[in-house]
Formats: C-alpha cells, sequence, structure tokens
C-alpha cells in the first residue's frame, strides 16, 4: 500500500491523552514507521507504566533480534478452551475466509535456513502439543472438527492385523496427497 503523507499543523500524535487517526485515503497506510539507516531500534514498543515492555514490533535484521515478541504476565488459572488468555488469537467471523490463520513461506531463492517451524525453549514446555475439541479445546468429549478425525481404521488391504482399533488421525497435506498422521488415546498407550 502506499504510505500516508498527511499532518495536522505539521504536529505528531499528542504525547498524553487518547488519540484516533482517521485514514482518508482507502489506497494509503494510516501509519507508516519508517526507520533510520541503520537502524537498530525497536519500531513499536507498548509497555506498562514502569516501562516494562509488553509487545514489541521490531526488526529481524540479524540473529539477536525477534520480529514479534509479546510477554505474556498475566497470572492465576485458565478456563480449557477460554478465548481469553492466548498470546495471539485469531478470531474468524460467521464468514471469514482464510488460507491459514498462520502461513510461512520463505523465498525459494534464500540461501539462509530456519532450524524449525515452532520451537518451545526451557524445560517447562506446555502441557499439550495441540489442544482440539468438537467446540473448544480441552472440555468436553472429542469430536470430529474438520481436520482432526476420530475414528480412523486401517484399510485391510494395507495391514491386516488391526481393521477393528480405534485410532485418531489428523488430516494433513503433503503437495497434492492427504494423508493422516495417526494416533491412539492416552489412555491405551503406556509412556516411558
Amino acid at each position: 500500500m502506499a504510505e500516508g503523507n498527511e499532518t495536522w499543523e505539521g504536529g505528531a500524535v499528542p504525547l498524553f491523552g487518547e488519540s484516533e487517526i482517521q485514514a482518508q485515503t482507502a489506497a494509503s497506510d494510516v501509519l507508516t514507521l519508517t526507520g533510520a539507516a541503520s537502524h537498530t531500534g525497536d519500531f513499536l514498543v507498548m509497555q506498562n507504566s514502569t516501562g516494562a515492555e509488553m509487545f514489541v514490533f521490531s526488526q529481524m535484521s540479524s540473529s539477536a533480534n525477534n520480529g514479534l515478541t509479546i510477554l505474556a504476565s498475566a497470572t492465576g488459572a485458565v478456563a480449557a478452551g477460554a478465548e481469553v488468555g492466548n498470546a495471539v488469537l485469531v478470531k474468524g467471523s460467521s464468514k471469514s475466509i482464510f488460507n491459514a490463520a498462520f502461513a510461512f513461506q520463505n523465498d525459494d531463492s534464500a540461501v539462509g535456513t530456519v532450524n524449525s517451524l515452532l520451537a518451545v525453549h526451557g524445560s517447562k514446555a506446555p502441557t499439550y502439543f495441540l489442544s482440539l475439541g468438537s467446540t473448544v479445546g480441552g472440555v468436553g468429549a472429542e469430536g470430529d472438527n474438520g481436520f482432526f478425525e476420530t475414528n480412523i481404521r486401517f484399510n485391510s488391504t494395507l495391514i491386516t492385523t488391526d481393521t477393528t482399533t480405534q485410532w485418531r488421525g489428523l488430516l494433513c497435506q503433503a503437495g497434492s496427497k492427504t494423508i493422516y498422521l495417526i494416533g491412539q488415546a492416552a489412555s491405551n498407550v503406556t509412556a516411558g
């Protein structure tokens, strides 16, 4: 989009009080933040009254930076499946159309590498890798919800030893192929 270039008497956003910027040109960006040459500071910081940075948009100009940092400092119990208490929530309307709630694309000619699509740091990992539910994750009975299937059975021509056990499957795309990641209920397996 094109950058906006409007000012009000040469002024900037007020330092005190609340303000709203209303777009006047539909095709222009409402607010553009342009860094200086060799800019190393953050582009946008939201902080609390003590100056602790809670939400930071930066530039990932080196491996020492994060592009987006969200500091989650809330304490207390969180209800399973709640729409609050999430670091990031993507919520569609009744008519929303998404290609993906999260998408990653690297340039085909890129010389750099991405180590992981998802990384968990520290010795205290989340309890679950993924929470699913027929209505909300972690609440009530399991249920088919599109990409999660509660009753997968092996084709007897592929595996003849087990055609009756109820398996669970996550539906994935690999190119033009559709595949299932197969799993069993935790009550049917022993971790160790």
